[in-house]
């Protein structure tokens, strides 16, 4: 029997995350290579680099079940794909796009995702799975990223469309932010809630193969900014994501303030009362004492 971590998520699954820990070893070594070997480059522009394209086998149905239980929730869609697990299929691609870069990867800050799911992914099936640049950009200091993930079957090639929002420091300049004018606080109302425990991060990581140290290892996790261990950006996604399924959403687009730290307390998700005339809601995820960890909108 394989070990396993609390809430039975075994070790066993690292053998669904072999692209990703390849990855991941690509990124550290090459990491290494340009501290030793720095080097000034201009700003390449998003056409520059060619989409990165694979047909992939469909996730083991074994990773889903566990998938699932570790985001509390059932399964009610047994012959679809949970979309919020996209980052488990395509950051093996995404990484090997950034790779391309002339930057130290372990720079790169995740700010956000946004997601569009135009039919549902069907299970069982080979994906369709094409990642590419849609933006490099230069702006205060930051060079913004933006990867859009399309994900889909050899019959259907965008069933889903995803975008990773990232960011890298330029340079230590720091620069003047105009601050836009406040808007009215919307009324906000309760979807739902959920906690973290101090193991979290490593059976998220077993999960997705995102095995950054800052989310498992408390040595190197209390060197970071944090402090201490946070949870994976898509790991808040994961759990938030049937509450936001719930509201009948299709289409979402979010930003990560602030990790949510393990261990954590009860946090809540909530929404606006109210839709704006393109008929989107606000959603936001806050801790107990008030910290706001992700913003965003949903229709």
């Amino acid at each position: 029997m394989a070990a396993s971590v609390k809430h039975g998520i075994p070790y066993g699954l690292l053998r669904y995350q072999g692209p990703m820990l390849r990855a991941s070893g690509h990124m550290l070594w090459q990491a290494a290579l340009r501290g030793l070997f720095p080097r000034k480059t201009s700003l390449p522009q998003a056409t520059t680099f060619a989409p990165v394209r694979r047909l992939i086998a469909a996730p083991p149905q074994a990773l889903i079940d566990h998938y699932l239980a570790w985001c509390q929730r059932p399964d009610s869609s047994p012959a679809s794909l949970p979309p919020d697990m996209v980052g488990q299929w395509s950051l093996p691609l995404v990484s090997q796009l950034l790779l391309e870069l002339p930057f130290s990867l372990t720079r790169i800050i995740n700010q956000g995702v946004s997601m569009k799911l135009h039919a549902d992914l069907p299970r069982g099936v080979a994906l369709q799975v094409q990642a590419q640049f849609e933006e490099i950009a230069s702006a205060g200091g930051w060079i913004r990223l933006c990867v859009l993930i399309r994900t889909g079957t050899q019959a259907q090639e965008n069933l889903l469309e995803t975008r990773l929002h990232m960011r890298i420091r330029e340079s230590e300049q720091r620069t003047v932010r105009n601050t836009p004018a406040a808007r009215p606080a919307p009324h906000w109302q309760g979807l739902g809630s959920w906690h973290t425990e101090a193991d979290d991060g490593l059976r998220f990581a077993l999960l997705t193969g995102d095995f950054n140290p800052i989310h498992w290892c408390a040595p190197v996790a209390r060197r970071s900014v944090f402090r201490g261990k946070v949870l994976h950006g898509f790991g808040s996604l994961a759990r938030s994501y049937a509450m936001l399924a719930n509201t009948g959403m299709r289409e979402l687009e979010l930003r990560f303030l602030r990790p949510v730290p393990l261990p954590c307390a009860a946090i809540a998700l909530e929404q606006s009362a109210t839709t704006d005339a393109d008929g989107w809601r606000e959603v936001r995820l806050c801790s107990s004492d008030a910290a706001v960890h992700m913003v965003g909108r949903i229709r």
